[in-house]
């Protein structure tokens, strides 16, 4: 109970802690990092952006990977603990064997159910509420995470919303990549047909 919490609380912290795009850079601070004269342009912030998209996807991925690690530690404790709650039951099946032989006779050698002990229904509600919390709080960084990934993309589209585009001249320059790329789909065109 308490090794799955504490694997799962030592791989979280150290694994995905300091892990968003933001915490270890601000957007301000990579613009810094590119030449003074392309520090306007609209093609960092895209870049920032599509970096902590992926940085995103990267740490959903390791989390993902916790759970499944956490899960195969409570499942192998679950197993072990069965496997000692068998062990049990067999010796004590055994002596409770013997006792009826010699009480009874042989005649009574049929096999023994093994209901669940008061011990044994414990463990394993015990283990069932353990992984119920450890998925529960896993869901809800799940639900944070993606909420604030929908707030970063709700933020990105109330720039054009409201005409809050950084870079006034983004209009002419889509406009001017549209048409060299016709250009050089056209000239493409003509070198095949030759």
């Amino acid at each position: 109970m308490a090794n799955s919490h504490t694997e799962l609380s030592i791989l979280t912290k150290f694994l995905l802690s300091p892990a968003p795009l933001p915490a270890l850079i601000s957007l301000k601070t990579f613009t810094t990092l590119f030449p003074h004269s392309q520090r306007s342009s609209p093609a960092i912030r895209a870049l920032y952006r599509n970096l902590q998209t992926s940085r995103l996807q990267t740490i959903d991925q390791i989390n993902q990977n916790i759970i499944k690690e956490s899960k195969k530690g409570t499942k192998q404790r679950r197993i072990i603990a069965k496997a000692r709650q068998e062990e049990k039951d067999d010796i004590r099946g055994d002596v409770e064997i013997e006792l009826e032989e010699i009480a009874l006779g042989p005649s009574s050698n049929l096999p023994i159910s093994k209901p669940h002990t008061l011990e044994s229904i414990i463990v394993e509600l015990s283990l069932a509420v353990d992984d119920l919390e450890i998925e529960c709080k896993f869901l809800e960084e799940e639900e944070d995470k993606i909420l604030e990934y929908l707030r970063m993309i709700i933020g990105g589209l109330s720039d054009l919303r409201y005409g809050k585009l950084k870079n006034p001249h983004l209009r002419n320059q889509v406009l001017e990549r549209c048409l060299r790329l016709e250009n050089f789909c056209n000239e493409n065109v003509s070198i095949a047909e030759e």
